[in-house]
This record gives C-alpha cells, structure tokens and sequence, in this order.
C-alpha cells in the first residue's frame, strides 16, 4: 500500500482537520475490511490499534451495523478506492466478503427470493401482478365521439332494417363490422377461409364481389331456425265453477300470451294442437344442489303442461338463495326454466310474467312475439312442443283477483312440491307458424399475437336486433316503414361502435409494434336476442377450438350516453380475477368501481358473457355506473332520464339514432367506458397471467 501511504501522507495538514478526518476514514475502513488489507506486502507493521479501530467505527459496521451504516461507509470507500487502484479494490472486496460473509449470504438471500416471487408472478400464481400501462396520448388519438357516432348512425339505419338474423340487414351489419376489422389489419378466424387476403380496406378494392368476399371470409354460418307465430293463434284458460258447469276463456296472442316451439312443423301444416290438458304448478321450477332445493320433489313432468314462475324464491325467511336483496343467480332466468323442462321431458311451458319477477314490462314480451324466435338446428335433443309467457293479468282475470300472488307465496315455501293446479286448465291450445331454416352470421376477426398467439383475449359485442315488424290492423296509413323497424341503436349498435373502436386502437398500436404478446379475437355474435345463441354456437364449435387457450372475454352491450360518471361497472367483476384488472384500468381513468346497479335483474346472464363463462372462461360485462356529477339531483335524473329507456325504448322501434343523437352530452360517458375497456384488454393482451376464477365462483368448475 506504499501508493495510498505516499498520498495519506502528503494531504495537506491545517489544524490537523485533513489529518483527522483521513485517520479516521482509514480506521474506518480497516475497521470494516480488516488491517491487513490496509498493509502492503513491505509494511505490514502499519496498522491501527483494535481499540482506536473499535472507538472510530463503534457506530459502524465493526460492531455489526446494518446496511445503512453500511452505505454510509461504502460513500467514503468509493473516494479512496479510486487512488487506491484495482489491485487494492480486489482486496478491499475480498476482506469485505471475508469479514461479512453473513451479511452478503443475507443480501444475496433477499436477492433470491425477489427473482423467485417475480417469476412466480408471471406465472400468474401470486395475486401481485404487474398491469401494463397505456399511454394517455394514445386513448385520447385513438378512441374518438365521431367514429362511435358514425357506426352507430350507419348500423341503426333504415337500410339495415333492425339486423335481424337471417335477413338482409344482418348481412349488410356483418359485412360492415368485418369491413371495418379488415381495415384495422384483422385477419379472419374461419377455419374454411384459407386464401390470403389483401390488407387495406375493402372500400378500395376494383369490384363490389371481391369486397363482399373479403368481408365475408370474417363470417361464420349459423343454422338455425325461425319460427314466426302467427296471430291467429290461441290459448284458452278452463275452470270448473262451483256448480260443477265449465267455463273459459281465450286469450289475445301477443297482448296476452306469447307461444313459439322448438318443432319443425313444417311436415305438420305449419300448426299445433292441444286441449284438455291439466297444467302442473312448477313453481320457480328449481332444482339446485347448491342452494338446497327442489321444486319438484319427485313428480314426474313427462308429457305435462308446465307453469312456471321466473325469478327464484325471495321470500323473508327463506335464505336458500340468499333472501330479498340477493342477486339474481342463472337457476332464475327464465332460460335455465326451459332448459330444466327439457330435460324433465316437459310438453308445454308457460313462464308467468310481472314486470318484477321479469325485470322489464310486458311491452319486451310483446315485441318478441312480434318477431320472429330462433333455434339452433343442431343442439336440442329434446323438445318442447310449445313455450312461451303468459301475463299475470290474464291468469288474475280468469282465476281470480289475487291468483298469481297466492301462487308467488306458495312456491316461496321451503316445503313446496310441484302439483296439478285446481284453478284452471288448458282447454285448448293452438299455435299457427310459418318457419323456415336460416343461416346466421357470426362475426370473427382475429389480430395474431406475437411472442404467445396460442393465447388469446376475445372481445364481443352482438350485431343482432328484432328486425322489423309486420303491418297490423292497428296501424293507420299514416305510418311508415321506417315505423316499423327496431332499430336497435342502444341495443346494440353503441355497443358494436365501442367494440370497434377498443379494435382500431389496439390496430393501430400493432402497427406501431407496441402490442401484443396474446392475439385479440373481436366476435361480433348473431341470435343473441334470441337467447345468446350466436355465441353458445361459437363457443362450443370447431372455430372456437381452433384456439387452444381463451384467457378471457370482455364484453359490450348497450352504451352510456346520459353523460360522464364518476363510477364504472363490470358485471362479474366479483366472480374472477378480471375484477383486479377491471379495477386497475377504471382508476387509470380516475373511476372508481360500483357493484351491479339491478343485482335482481340477473344482468349478467342476460348476454354473450354467459356461454364464455358456462365454458370456463373468464368473462366480464364493462357497462356504465349511476354516479352522474354533472347533474343537480342525481336520484331524480337517473329514475326520470337514464330508466326511462328501459321502461319506454327497451326492444322498442323508438331506440333509434334520432334518441341519442337527441342526448345534450351523447359520447363523453361512452368515451369513457371505451378507455376503460381498451386499457383492460391491453393489460390483458400483453400480460403473461391468466386470470383465474375465484373459487366461490359458480363458473370455477367449468374452467378446471
């Protein structure tokens, strides 16, 4: 060390304060890295005494200081070990590890785990998790009011006339939608699509068939078949009165009762019949492990007219399903009714309704009956000869004041068992159809991943509508076609325009190379009106195995466009770890997250979430909260304003654009719920975690 020495010894001496503090800088260091390697090989006698080295360093590392006096000392070594040279660095170093090998193995331990926990994380087995960010820049560019309001002006239009399956104004939708994913640099998911396609948007293609093909290749083929009722059909109630005399009485088709069928009647002269058939009280018509109960108790529904109520016990006192206030589960929806009567062999099923137990009033019934029903060809083995609603009104106006009450308070009994009701029958039934087979259209674009395209996030937003209605004997002459479409812009023109608009932006930032690690599947299903059946049929079809691993989907359906809020909403958000995710995103846009606003209404079995869930996948509804901050009176403006199109415009010819063009502020809450959904499907496309369904969840099954 004669170096060092030489430059100890020249520092200049003023006061002895240099001195001093190069002493006990050298003491200190001997103190943490030994005497030794502060002695050359020519002069080992220079050395500190232990107690002068012990008084210098007594706060330091010497008598087993932490890291921070550590640093502290370490600030000091860095001046001296530049004069020292890297002989002596290697030295220094090696008396360090020598001296404080505990110390170093605890560092390196600490080291260790953290290496260990991260891979961990992304193998998606520790709840921490790293969510990508997104740019402000880019969801300001890319998500704009104009393109959501021009997707939905041109896919509510007259042309288009309500998108109905089957018809030509699903055809021109779908051609759209996959006009639109081709321009975005999408490829079709089709299995039977093997040509190369060119990119760039179709618009700029020579010929209009070319077009149609490239659009077309997107297209998925659904059979089905659609079963218009005719208004000529019946539904009679009998009773016997007191005096032992029958009496009945019809009922109105479509004022009063609904009724379609999963035949074919076409080799039947398009009709059914039925009389005299006692009808069987179901009740909710539940039977559920799960939650303790069993509405029929044993009794044998083959060949039987069913009544069923929808909705599912709620009665104080009785917590099977959680009591009054408790969501509604999927065992009260009127589809799992028909699903159960199907597999109990049932004939005949009629779901009583009230805007209550339904959620929404008799008008939705009524514009179903309108229109035309829809079964897939190829997936119900077993049949019921008829089904549909019938209201309350009626079976009170026959039965009695009262009657559908008493009926509500008898199935809410714990000990309640299906049995033949006493108050009235079947007397007669017929159903009139005209049917025919129909090949829907399912919408698939998919943007290939680049370092995991096996994995895949998909993206939905049904294209479908009621269509457009035939002239009845109440309209004048004063009414025109456009009258008689539903257009279906809230429902669900906004919510394909926002699915379009979360696919430009994740396009356009997979041109930049900034995305993705997953590939992103947008689905645009048909027959979700008619029961989710566009997505069910995806779900469980040769397209969808195609990809190996759906690490979840997101859905849209409908649109806020009341104005901002304060708050978002994720249907199922609670069922999967997709609540976190959803959480993260909606702060980013400075939301916070609510609970489902109608948790009675059972929303999120109510669209194409739900196949996607009963399949295993991970799924979320994004929709808007009710916290409006632009408004005086919340309460008022929500109940007078934001309800009041589900009880007026719901599957109504007046959800038109006209409505909410007509909105003072249209596209700043949509905007929102974009931005919210384009930085949860970009976390998700370039994550490396899946996530999981929380065990409590009724879907966790399904995933394992």
């Amino acid at each position: 060390m004669a170096v060092l020495d030489a430059d100890v010894k020249k520092e200049p001496m003023s006061g002895g304060t240099d001195e001093s503090k190069d002493a006990r800088r050298a003491s200190a260091f001997r103190g943490a890295f030994g005497s030794d390697a502060w002695s050359s090989d020519d002069d080992e006698s220079e050395s500190e005494s232990e107690d002068e080295r012990g008084r210098l360093v007594d706060s330091g590392l010497a008598r087993g200081g932490g890291i921070a006096d550590g640093v502290v000392v370490a600030r000091e070594v860095d001046d001296d070990m530049a004069r020292a040279g890297w002989r002596n660095a290697v030295r220094i170093m090696c008396r360090f590890a020598e001296r404080h090998a505990l110390l170093l193995a605890e560092l390196s331990a600490v080291i260790l785990l953290i290496v260990l926990v991260l891979q961990q994380v992304r193998k998606g087995s520790v709840g921490a998790w790293s969510f990508p960010d997104l740019s402000v820049d880019v969801t300001s560019s890319a998500v704009r009011s104009v393109d959501l309001d021009e997707h939905i002006r041109v896919l509510s239009s007259d042309k288009f006339e309500g998108r109905a399956v089957g018809t030509n104004g699903e055809v021109l939708a779908s051609r759209y939608i996959a006009s639109e994913l081709l321009s975005y640099g999408f490829q079709p998911l089709i299995e039977q699509s093997q040509t190369k396609h060119t990119t760039g948007p179709p618009w700029a293609m020579d010929h209009q068939t070319e077009t149609q093909e490239m659009a077309d290749a997107f297209v998925q083929p659904v059979p089905l078949r659609v079963t218009h009722t005719l208004s000529s059909s019946l539904i009679e109630l009998g009773a016997i009165d007191p005096d032992g005399g029958e009496y009945s009485i019809p009922l109105v088709y479509a004022e009063q009762f609904s009724l379609t069928t999963d035949m074919d009647l076409r080799d039947s002269e398009n009709r059914l019949l039925m009389a005299n058939e006692q009808i069987v009280f179901g009740g909710f018509c539940i039977q559920s492990q799960a939650h303790a109960w069993d509405d029929f108790k044993g009794v044998n529904l083959t060949d039987r007219v069913v009544l069923c109520l929808v909705n599912q016990p709620r009665a104080p006192g009785n917590d099977h399903f959680g009591g009054p206030d408790a969501p509604l589960t999927y065992f009260g929806r009127w589809t799992y009714k028909l699903e159960e009567m199907r597999r109990r062999h049932a004939k005949a099923v009629l779901l009583v309704h009230t805007d209550e137990l339904a959620g929404y009033g008799w008008n939705v019934i009524k514009s179903g009956a309108l229109t035309g029903n829809l079964k897939l060809t190829e997936s119900m083995p077993r049949l019921l000869r008829a089904h549909g609603w019938i209201s309350s009104d009626s079976i009170d106006s026959f039965a009695g004041h009262g009657t559908t009450h008493r009926l509500l308070v008898e199935a809410n009994a714990a000990d309640f068992q299906a049995h033949v009701l006493k108050d009235f029958y079947l007397a007669s039934l017929r159903l009139d159809v005209e049917q025919q087979a129909v090949k829907g259209r399912n919408v698939l674009g998919i943007l290939p991943g680049r370092s995991r395209p096996e994995e895949t996030v998909v993206l939905s937003a049904h294209l479908d509508h009621l269509g457009k209605r035939e002239r009845t004997a109440n309209d004048g002459d004063d009414v025109d076609e456009s009258s008689l479409i539903y257009h279906g812009a809230l429902d669900n023109a906004s919510g394909v325009a926002k699915m379009l608009s979360v696919a430009r932006a994740v396009g356009e930032l997979s041109k930049r190379g900034k995305c993705c690690a997953r590939s992103f599947v947008v689905f645009s299903p048909t027959a979700e009106e008619a029961g989710l059946l566009g997505s069910d049929y995806f779900v469980h079809s040769r397209s969808a195995a195609q990809i190996r691993h759906m690490v979840s989907n997101v859905n849209f359906d409908g649109m806020n466009i009341w104005g901002r809020t304060r708050d978002a909403v994720g249907l199922g958000a609670e069922k999967s770890e997709l609540g976190k995710w959803f959480e993260h995103a909606a702060a980013k846009e400075r939301l916070v997250t609510s609970p489902d606003i109608a948790p009675l209404q059972g929303l999120y079995f109510r669209s194409d979430q739900l196949p996607f869930a009963r399949a295993g996948v991970p799924a979320i509804k994004l929709t808007h909260g009710l916290d409006y901050p632009d408004v005086a009176d919340v309460a008022e403006y929500v109940q007078n304003t934001v309800d009041a199109y589900e009880r007026e415009r719901y599957h109504q010819v007046t959800d038109d654009y006209n409505y909410i063009a007509s909105q003072p502020d249209p596209y700043s809450g949509a905007l929102q719920e974009v931005r919210v959904a384009l930085r949860l499907i970009y976390g998700l496309l370039d994550s490396s975690i899946a996530p999981k369904w929380h065990s409590s969840s009724e879907f966790q099954r399904a995933e394992s």
